[in-house]
């Protein structure tokens, strides 16, 4: 009702309104159709990764196995290193069985233990070779007595004890997991010349 009594108020007014709104439907209506929306193009089809052959994958393989056994013995070398270097053996100046070489010692197996743990069948190895040597010393401890050293309890000669046996026994451990490394090593690598000459002979 308001826009019929504005239409009849101001007839010239509501004349030239229309008339715009006519103007801007028309312009709307042939500047769409003169100018289309684009439409996006289909996407290209992704094209497949190539195809690696059986024999390429496999001597890929290798290859990562042997690069993985080389880092492996890098860690080995450096952790066996590790005990005869300052960070371990100088707090052993005070004597070899202090609270401080405890320390020292306890650390160590402790470091060696995170560094080998990504390796589940390793960290397994190493913690038995942990719990035995802790069992061995509980075995035999009424013999081992005569170690006792002055003013230490019989609780703190079994402690001192276990961790310098823990200690000793983690050092064969690398020692022999080197020795068996290497080997593997010298075995993978006539694999890898052998796969190699076939490639060159390809």
């Amino acid at each position: 009702m308001r826009l019929v009594m504005f239409g009849a108020d101001f007839p010239k007014t509501t004349a030239g309104i229309i008339v715009v709104l006519i103007c801007l439907i028309a312009w709307g209506y042939f500047s769409t159709r003169n100018n289309p929306i684009p439409v996006a193009a289909p996407a290209a089809p992704v094209s497949e990764a190539p195809q690696v052959d059986s024999q390429t994958r496999l001597d890929l393989i290798h290859l990562l196995d042997f690069s993985l056994m080389q880092s492996t013995l890098a860690i080995l070398d450096r952790l066996i290193e590790l005990a005869t270097l300052p960070e371990v053996i100088d707090r052993f100046r005070e004597g070899e069985h202090t609270l401080e070489a405890q320390e020292s010692r306890r650390w160590y197996t402790g470091y060696v233990g995170q560094e080998i743990s990504g390796n589940f069948h390793r960290r397994q190895f190493f913690l038995g070779i942990m719990a035995n040597a802790e069992a061995e010393i509980d075995h035999d401890l009424e013999g081992l007595q005569d170690q006792i050293l002055p003013g230490e309890t019989l609780v703190a000669l079994r402690r001192r004890l276990i961790v310098e046996l823990q200690f000793r026994r983690v050092i064969q451990f690398l020692g022999a997991q080197r020795r068996e490394l290497v080997q593997q090593i010298g075995a993978r690598r006539q694999d890898l010349v052998e796969r190699l000459n076939l490639r060159q002979q390809g």
